[in-house]
């Protein structure tokens, strides 16, 4: 199998990992506000920590 293959599936299981963590970004790709795409995007830039994410937190209005 080709190295960069399983590279590929490999970022694509750590991307699936973050959303899983952070499902509120469901919601931002339902309603058509974001796409799958966009937010791959942002991940693969930023990270899992950094402080952009912090806008797409659930707050405690959508919670309820």
């Amino acid at each position: 199998m080709c190295i960069n293959y399983i590279r590929v599936i490999i970022i694509k299981e750590e991307f699936k990992a973050f959303v899983r963590k952070k499902p509120e970004l469901i919601s931002y790709v339902t309603k058509g506000d974001m796409t799958w795409q966009r937010f791959y995007e942002i991940w693969s830039l930023y990270g899992d920590d950094d402080k952009i994410w912090s806008k797409y937190k659930k707050t405690d209005d959508e919670v309820r």
